[in-house]
């Protein structure tokens, strides 16, 4: 293991370490344990990270119940290295609103404990144990976010007669009188388009073994912090069957002081989140949609009683928070109304788009937020079960039927299987059966879809 100052230069080396107290780590900027290292946390040991980034390229060795992690400090830290960090325990601590950005995938035996600070998916995942790992304590001011993507994922195998089970303390509370065997859930936190509006930053996807006529009780939890302009009065379920067409399913019961959305009479489970129950639209905005051709995005929106407006900027984002303007089009000023056009030929990575709409008084209101580039992955990229022993699936959503290829590589890049991907429109999977003929260690699985490279680490047991 390395700790290292970038500032002062010292390096010490330990390979394996047994701690049976607090090792507060604050005057170094990271803590670095090289290929071949053990750091092993015994004896309720506290580990204390201030203002210290993690880089793991050896093996933490973290047992239930021996200790916890603790990042504090007033800046922002990510968790990285070539092996996936597994915790028994971790705790967020950051002052001032900070983060910690994960640029791996973690794993979680019992418990991520919130207190102050946000933990960043970054198109990262956190994997908690089936079925006992939790999020503990999130809270307005200390919770997981994720608009580049990611989610957190946990399951469990036998699930019978619900009552109110929010699996993971992750959001998504179900009552069932029926048998539904393994539960998968997924939570993560890119907004998506609900017919023309926008949805929370908060969506859920539930996949239950058993999965029809449920008769389920449906209650969505959410954050003040997640609600991306959303009057939560008026919130609606909004549901989907492959993560990019949604349906509107209404709402039974809202409550907006504990904050959760609830429905009755759900007959089976997919993709879910909340948007507005009324889907509202700018005045003159009746539809606002993108599509892609030959890699191109073609946005197209629609209006009605067109009346002294002036134009419409169009405006991308590739975290829904700092926007760019792109291009203009006069507005027709139709009393009709009219159909506008424009292509985006820059549609690489994960992309938002808006209208800025302009009157001739310089008045401005703004369109719903779409979700989606070309190559855009509507739902991310993820390899599960995560450890592996014997096969994982790959899993993915995209919005538009494409030849992609995946292929597993050792640690040091060496190209172990490649194979040819058709994918179609929605969600796709893939069997990793050879995944039990390779020995035990890390092993990189990449997605290569329409020109970029999507990478899940994936660790063979």
């Amino acid at each position: 293991m390395k700790f290292q100052n970038k500032l002062m230069k010292y390096f010490f080396i330990i390979t394996i370490c047994s701690f049976s107290f607090l090792i507060p780590l604050h005057s170094f900027g990271q803590l670095y344990l090289q290929n071949g290292a053990i750091l092993s946390c015994n004896n309720n040991a506290v580990i204390c990270l201030q203002n210290t980034d993690l880089i793991n390229n050896g093996t933490i060795n973290h047992q239930a119940g021996n200790g916890k992690f603790v990042f504090t400090g007033n800046t922002n830290n990510y968790i990285d290295g070539t092996s996936i960090c597994t915790f028994d325990e971790l705790d967020i601590q950051k002052s001032n609103s900070n983060s910690l950005l994960l640029k791996q995938d973690l794993n979680i035996i019992s418990s991520i404990q919130f207190t102050t600070g946000l933990i960043d998916l970054n198109g990262k995942n956190i994997f908690l144990q089936q079925p006992t790992g939790i999020l503990a304590n999130e809270n307005e001011s200390s919770h997981i976010t994720g608009l580049s993507g990611g989610g957190v994922h946990i399951s469990n195998n036998s699930v019978n007669a619900p009552t109110q089970y929010n699996i993971g303390n992750l959001g998504a509370a179900i009552t069932s009188a029926q048998n539904l065997g393994n539960l998968s859930v997924v939570r993560s936190h890119v907004p998506v388009t609900t017919g023309t509006s926008s949805g929370i930053q908060r969506m859920f996807l539930i996949s239950p073994n058993n999965n029809s006529s449920l008769n389920a009780t449906f209650r969505f939890y959410y954050l003040d912090a997640e609600l991306n302009g959303k009057d939560e009065n008026t919130l609606g379920l909004w549901k989907s069957t492959d993560g990019n067409t949604w349906d509107f399913a209404g709402a039974d019961n809202r409550d907006a002081t504990n904050n959760y959305v609830e429905k009755n009479s759900i007959a089976d489970f997919s993709y879910w989140t909340l948007s507005d129950a009324l889907n509202p639209l700018p005045l003159t905005l009746i539809s606002f949609s993108a599509t892609c051709e030959n890699n191109d995005a073609m946005l197209q929106w629609e209006t009605a009683n067109e009346e002294d407006l002036s134009e419409f900027i169009i405006e991308k984002s590739s975290d829904a928070g700092h926007w760019d303007a792109i291009g203009n089009v006069a507005a027709q000023n139709s009393v009709s109304g009219a159909t506008y056009h424009w292509q985006d030929k820059n549609t690489l990575g994960h992309i938002f788009y808006r209208l800025k709409i302009v009157s001739n008084n310089n008045s401005i209101s703004y369109s719903p937020v779409f979700s989606g580039g070309c190559n855009d992955l509507s739902i991310p990229f993820i390899v599960y079960p995560n450890p592996s022993e014997n096969i994982a699936t790959a899993r993915v959503s995209v919005r538009q039927d494409a030849k992609a290829q995946i292929m597993v590589m050792n640690i040091n890049g060496q190209i172990l299987e490649l194979c040819d991907w058709y994918l179609k429109t929605g969600v796709n999977t893939f069997n990793l059966s050879n995944i039990s003929k390779l020995v035990s260690g890390t092993y990189i699985i990449s997605l290569l879809y329409n020109g970029s490279s999507f990478q899940q680490k994936l660790i063979k047991k």
